[in-house]
Parts: C-alpha cells; structure tokens; sequence
C-alpha cells in the first residue's frame, strides 16, 4: 500500500502529509451505509410481521361481522 508522497506523485497539488482523512471518511460512509441499510431490513421485518398480524385479525372478524355475529358498535364503544 502506497502512503504519503507515493500516491499520484505526479499530480500537482495531490501531495498531502496525511491521508488519515480519507480513509476514515470512506471507512465512515461504509458504515453509515451498512446501518442504513439493517435499519431498512428491520423496518421491512417489522412491516411483515404487522402485515401478517393485521391479516389473521382481518381473517377472524370479516366472517363474524358478515354473518351478523358480531357487530361494530360491539367492539368499537
């Protein structure tokens, strides 16, 4: 791995005593990137699980409130 003067030493101005920055900044934005994304997956999970809670609930009162079982006014005071 080149270090200091040895990287692009034939471009004026790419001279820098420190890449420190750099590599910390790239280092950086992988992990801001890595956290964004298992942040997405774990909203996706959460949505799933709802989604399949929300349709077993869905699935046990349609029939009853069709048939007449059950009615709104019953469960909503």
């Amino acid at each position: 791995m080149e270090h200091g003067r040895d990287i692009a030493s034939d471009t004026p101005g790419a001279e820098r005593d420190d890449y420190g920055q750099v590599v910390l900044e790239g280092r950086l934005r992988v992990a801001v990137g890595q956290t964004r994304r298992a942040a997405k997956l774990r909203r996706i999970v959460s949505n799933g699980r709802e989604s399949c809670a929300l349709a077993a609930l869905r699935d046990t009162l349609a029939p009853r409130l069709v048939s007449g079982e059950i009615r709104v006014r019953e469960i909503v005071p």
